[in-house]
């Protein structure tokens, strides 16, 4: 069974979707991404979290998702 990866029509940075959740939580706090630090276990580089080029992209932008949640 292969998975199918799926993806928004945007590529933003992590640190910038963290960040649009938790104003939409009325939580305005500064959110700062560090290419270098690794997660618990590994190193997440600025392009890990995207989709590769076989993805099926949504049209709902982050901005969307968000109000519509």
């Amino acid at each position: 069974m292969r998975a199918t990866k799926a993806a928004g029509p945007e590529e933003r940075p992590f640190e910038d979707l963290a960040a649009d959740v938790l104003a939409g939580q009325d939580r305005v706090t500064p959110v700062i991404g560090d290419v270098q630090t690794p997660s618990l276990v590994a190193l997440i580089r600025e392009r890990t979290l995207l989709p590769g080029p076989d993805a099926r992209l949504g049209r709902h932008t982050t901005a969307q998702w968000l109000k519509d949640r």
